[in-house]
């Protein structure tokens, strides 16, 4: 299955897009997909590598640009803005490779090339590009193969820029490059080390110039050349000898046949498609653009670490500085647990090695237990700035309320660690750390609450929903029930500890007493909730006191605030106005868990779906999902397609600052839990399906307590068995 862009102009803005649908990684580092012969280089992002910046407090940082080539003929370079070319670039989801097939004409002159490139899938430190380069009318060119090391982070706006590394070492022996680099913290230290082989040449040189380093191959101006690129990364993390690990292994991968490493990585990701085995008779589009999203999903995790840090745009931008958001738990995880459970856990592990540094996030706010922060860089400790200036003399300046008051982050953690060992029965990860999870998590929220002696019940004050529009709210729906959950996994597992001795060990070690858990399950039975007898909930407490205003008039979706006048706009927390789904997407995590009518979904989601303006590409998968579910199918198909095509149609604008992740594992949930109809539990697998009516048949394979199963939807009714 491929994915084809043709370009006959060359386009910054465009080529910037393509950049992140055409990022390739292996979830150690990540090359962006610009085309390796046009002037633009956008650098290089490697996992975990993060460094401090004012303002936004750590961020990914990008480090130099490895899969650059250059042609020179007749001493001119290629231009692309003004001679005449055809560029076709392919990505075919099925191996993880990019092509690209160009004919350019310039110069007296024409030459065709083309090219395939690959991060391997299991070699974690390697990038390779093997080009072919057909030469005619030239007397004289030359190829050049280089590293930039200019590249840096832009800060706040296109014109400032943050270099994070400072290099150490540049090195060139024996036909090999060695380029050693160091954060500005001098946390993290990256080796990087190129190899080229060519078919044929005149002469062959090194340079060191203007932050760009590399070989330069002269080669006859009429003639057809091969050039091999290895590139490999080694971070300190990896190894304590990184700069000699990087010179061995490329060394060792060049006695390599090119053919056998193509192999290995193209057989790896077929192994991957037949383990999740999508097939969607009736809607080959939406069956390409669900492989689009799981294919960049899978790409980002390295399978050769305890641990993932899954930012919120993935390893393919800055989007978010790099950080990680409630995206990962709530919206890609069932993902991963559904197909590649290991791969969840490693998510989750990231979590667990960070608890300590939450639980100091909660000490320094005055709570006890752990609060995990709204935006996390690879310390753990709350990376949201809370101003963000629009110009470089702080006239302008927004408030940013989400570090302090999106408190719900926490509870989402915790529902995550149960829902996954719901589905895989995970006991070890429970006990390593899971369990700890949930029970200092209900600390949090036991510390957090406020006893409300006029209701008689508890309250959670002074926070900010997943609707984001409305700071500073008293009793948030979606906050509230997700605490009260969070505070009965607790009671749950306090429970089942009583009868696992290897269990009651972690409630011995977190000195958690009977009397705790009574305050937790209290607390839980008397949590506030703002739902009235008409089956309504509530936004927020008083939010059916402010200013109405519908956005959705009918079933065509308004994506976006700019369907709002002006006059809305301004005071638009002052309105009924929602930016994503929230009491929506409560109803949609815990239907199972509360037993919530279709009566009672439908009515909230009706009133909802009228006042959301889907701002977020988190949204539209759980309405989605919801719709499906409810049998409102024309609706949840609409709303489906939007958000599969989030980044292949560039729907929010923004693609440029990296994948979706959590909009591309929605997608997922809408596929599998609303039109599948999936219903998964630690006591089984149950369904009921509501696909649309074109779909002729459907199939996929689950992960369910370590067995394989085959999920089948034919003429209406579904089938699922062990495979």
């Amino acid at each position: 299955m491929k994915l084809t862009f043709k370009d006959r102009v060359f386009s910054l803005s465009r080529e910037k897009k393509l950049a992140t649908l055409l990022t390739l990684s292996n979830g150690r580092f990540a090359v962006r997909g610009v085309f390796e012969l046009y002037p633009l280089s956008l650098g290089t992002l490697v996992s975990h590598v993060y460094d401090y910046v004012p303002i936004f407090y750590r961020e990914l940082a990008v480090l130099p640009e490895v899969s650059k080539l250059k042609i020179i003929v007749d001493g001119k370079p290629l231009d692309f803005s003004s001679s005449r070319f055809q560029l076709k670039r392919t990505l075919s989801l099925n191996s993880g490779i990019v092509e690209a097939a160009l004919k350019w004409k310039g110069y007296g002159g024409e030459l065709e090339y083309f090219s395939y490139r690959l991060v391997h899938r299991k070699r974690k430190g390697l990038f390779l590009i093997n080009a072919t380069l057909n030469f005619r009318g030239y007397d004289k060119a030359s190829l050049i193969s280089y590293i930039d090391t200019s590249v840096g982070n832009y800060f706040i706006n296109d014109q400032v820029m943050i270099k994070h590394y400072v290099v150490e070492q540049v090195r060139h022996a024996n036909d090999t490059l060695l380029l050693t680099l160091r954060t500005l913290d001098n946390k993290y230290k990256v080796s990087i080390a190129m190899k080229n082989r060519i078919s044929k040449f005149h002469e062959r040189s090194f340079f060191n110039e203007h932050n760009v380093l590399g070989e330069v191959f002269t080669v006859g101006g009429n003639s057809s050349i091969e050039i091999t690129k290895y590139v490999y990364i080694v971070r300190n993390i990896d190894s304590k000898n990184h700069a000699q690990d990087s010179l061995k292994n490329i060394q060792k991968l060049c006695e390599i046949s090119l053919n056998k490493l193509f192999r290995e990585h193209t057989g790896s990701w077929r192994r991957v498609w037949r383990r999740i085995g999508l097939s969607i008779r009736g809607d080959k589009h939406v069956e390409k653009a669900l492989k689009f999203n799981a294919f960049h999903l899978l790409q980002v995790i390295d399978d050769n670490r305890e641990y993932t840090i899954l930012p919120a745009r993935g390893l393919h931008g800055l989007g978010y500085r790099g950080h990680v958001f409630w995206d990962t738990e709530i919206y890609a995880l069932p993902f991963y647990i559904l197909f590649y459970p290991e791969y969840a856990r490693k998510i989750l592990m990231f979590r667990c090695k960070l608890l300590e540094q939450a639980k100091e996030n909660a000490r320094r706010n005055g709570y006890r237990g752990a609060q995990y922060p709204w935006e996390s860089a690879d310390d753990g400790f709350e990376a949201t700035p809370k101003e963000i200036p629009l110009d470089f003399f702080g006239r302008r300046i927004i408030r940013i309320w989400t570090g302090e008051e999106e408190q719900h982050i926490t509870a989402d953690i915790a529902y995550a660690v149960n829902k996954y060992y719901e589905i895989t029965g995970d006991k070890s990860f429970m006990k390593e750390c899971g369990l700890k999870i949930i029970f200092e998590t209900a600390r949090f929220w036991a510390s957090r609450v406020k006893y409300d002696e006029l209701k008689d019940l508890y309250v959670i004050e002074n926070v900010m929903g997943p609707d984001e529009y409305h700071p500073h709210v008293n009793n948030d729906y979606f906050t509230n029930l997700m605490a009260k959950y969070n505070l009965e996994l607790a009671v749950k597992y306090f429970e089942k500890a009583l009868k696992n001795n290897e269990w009651f060990n972690i409630v011995r070690e977190l000195n958690i007493n009977e009397d705790e858990v009574r305050l937790w399950d209290r607390i839980s039975k008397k949590m506030f909730l703002p739902c009235f007898k008409n089956n309504l909930c509530e936004e927020f407490e008083g939010y059916f006191n402010l200013e109405d205003y519908v956005v959705q008039p009918n079933i065509n979706i308004n994506i976006g605030e700019k369907h709002i006048p002006k006059s809305i706009l301004e005071k638009i927390d002052r309105t009924q106005i929602i930016k994503q789904a929230s009491v929506v997407l409560a109803h949609y995590l815990l239907s199972d868990k509360y037993g919530f009518s279709r009566d009672f979904i439908k009515k909230n989601f009706d009133y909802y779906f009228k006042r959301t303006t889907h701002a977020s590409s988190l949204s539209l998968p759980v309405y989605a999902a919801v719709a499906a579910k409810l049998g409102l199918k024309e609706l949840a198909y609409t709303m489906f397609k939007y958000a599969i095509y989030a980044d292949l149609r560039d729907i929010y604008g923004n693609v440029e600052d990296g994948f979706h992740v959590g909009s591309a594992g929605g997608s997922w949930q809408a596929f599998l839990y609303g039109f599948l109809g999936l219903e998964i539990s630690e006591h089984g697998i149950n369904a009921l399906p509501n696909i649309p009516s074109h779909w002729r048949y459907v199939k996929v394979k689950i992960n369910v307590h370590g067995r394989s199963y085959l999920v089948e939807v034919s003429d209406g009714v579904l089938r699922v068995r062990e495979i």
